[in-house]
């Protein structure tokens, strides 16, 4: 019986063999291989080059066809952000400084044709006149500018844009030049009256986001861990928030970032040139009183839980109750604090939350996006 098993198994191999072989030869040679032809699907969307998809059952690829295929506004507007040169000025003086320019150069080098960099006021007339952008972009904290070059730009065609990216208070040297341009971006909503009063009636709030080479979620040592990390100077109205902090018992380890905490033994201060990423990592919880909104786009994408005091700046961009959590009064924070403690996995579901979306709605690329939809509308 085993070996009539074998025959019979040897038999019926050689037939599909046979069978295989016979239908091959009917068949031309672009039906000699269907499942290969099926394997990849090559889709033709309305651009320079093809987008090639993985093969997938019909009600997966419709939708993935939909997300390829722009509408012809869209289309446009990419299309006319193409064409678009830029001239960006960042007279930046020190090294900390300097390290924002890639984050707000490099999204614009994806989105445009050109973009011209300049680390001096100097060069600017002779490169203007020479180039002849789209948009002049003069990114600056406090650097003032000569009378010369501020009529230049004011008598040039070329749109043009001041980024103060240092403005928590508009100090003398902005007051100056802001008259003179276009469009006015800043980094504090607050501002926006301020500059408008100056003369610029285009004042628009665009901060900057977290450099996403520097900030991501990591695992980090035990000296930069925390169950608390304060951050933000010290005024006399946060000591209330402090005796608040210090009646929970599992608030135990608190380091601060900010200036003028010395009186307060029980907390740890981090020196402004320490591994800010490893900290938030670290941290089990984040009280953040900071207004500029850079530093909570930072802690957001290192997948931090953050408690931030209520501000206009915040709801612009976040979610407060989805992303971050906010709070206005000390016992507000203390609520908040016990209820996130006891509640681990609601916290870990903000948190989540506030990373996905330093992806996929605040990236430095969304607010280069912005910025041409506030200088051109596209």
């Amino acid at each position: 019986m085993k070996n009539k098993w074998k025959r019979t198994t040897s038999k019926t191999r050689k037939t599909l063999r046979f069978v295989k072989k016979k239908r091959s030869k009917g068949m031309s040679k672009k039906q000699k291989s269907p499942v290969m032809q099926d394997q990849r699907i090559q889709v033709h969307p309305p651009a320079e080059a093809p987008v090639t998809v993985e093969a997938q059952p019909r009600h997966i690829l419709v939708p993935v066809l939909q997300h390829i295929y722009v509408d012809d506004k869209h289309r446009r507007k990419l299309m006319d952000r193409k064409k678009l040169r830029i001239l960006v000025v960042t007279p930046f003086t020190n090294t900390m400084d300097m390290q924002m320019e890639p984050l707000i150069t490099e999204p614009l080098r994806i989105l445009v044709q050109e973009v011209v960099v300049l680390k001096t006021y100097e060069q600017v007339p002779t490169v203007l006149s020479q180039m002849n952008p789209d948009l002049l972009l003069i990114i600056c904290q406090e650097e003032p500018m000569s009378d010369e070059l501020l009529i230049t730009i004011q008598q040039t065609s070329v749109k043009t844009a001041l980024w103060n990216v240092g403005d928590h208070f508009v100090v003398d040297s902005i007051r100056h030049m802001v008259p003179y341009f276009d469009v006015v971006f800043t980094q504090n909503i607050m501002n926006i009256p301020i500059y408008q009063h100056l003369g610029c009636k285009n004042a628009v709030y665009l901060p900057l986001t977290a450099d996403r080479t520097m900030y991501s979620p990591k695992i980090t040592n035990k000296p930069f861990q925390s169950d608390l990390l304060l951050i933000g100077d010290y005024y006399p109205y946060r000591q209330e928030h402090l005796d608040t902090i210090q009646q929970i018992s599992e608030l135990k380890k608190i380091f601060v970032l900010g200036e003028d905490w010395e009186a307060n033994e029980r907390i740890i201060l981090i020196e402004k040139d320490q591994d800010l990423q490893a900290y938030y990592n670290g941290a089990n919880i984040i009280v953040n009183w900071k207004s500029i909104q850079q530093q909570v786009f930072e802690a957001a994408a290192c997948g931090a839980f953050q408690l931030v005091e209520e501000n206009p700046n915040l709801s612009a961009f976040m979610l407060p109750g989805e992303d971050v959590v906010t709070f206005r009064t000390p016992q507000e924070m203390r609520d908040q604090l016990r209820l996130y403690l006891d509640q681990p996995e609601l916290k870990r579901k903000v948190a989540s939350k506030a990373l996905w979306r330093s992806h996929y709605d605040y990236s430095s690329l969304h607010m280069a996006m912005r910025l041409l939809d506030g200088m051109f509308g596209i």
